[in-house]
């Protein structure tokens, strides 16, 4: 009982340090892909910012 207690907390903590590191490595790559993937600034005016905003929301990222 008392290696299975003393052994648990590292790996959980080496998990949480991986999937950030993931997390990370990923919000890295989707802001590549944004810069990569769209042709042009926003549009000045409020309501066509709006909806090129919602258009990229809406569109599935590339993967």
């Amino acid at each position: 009982g008392v290696a299975v207690s003393s052994s648990s907390p590292p790996d959980s903590k080496l998990r949480s340090v991986g999937s950030k590191h993931v997390d990370v490595a990923t919000l890295g790559n989707l802001c590549v892909d944004i810069v990569l993937n769209v042709p042009q600034l926003p549009p000045p005016s409020l309501e066509q910012r709006k909806a090129f905003m919602e258009r990229l929301a809406s569109s599935p990222p590339s993967k």
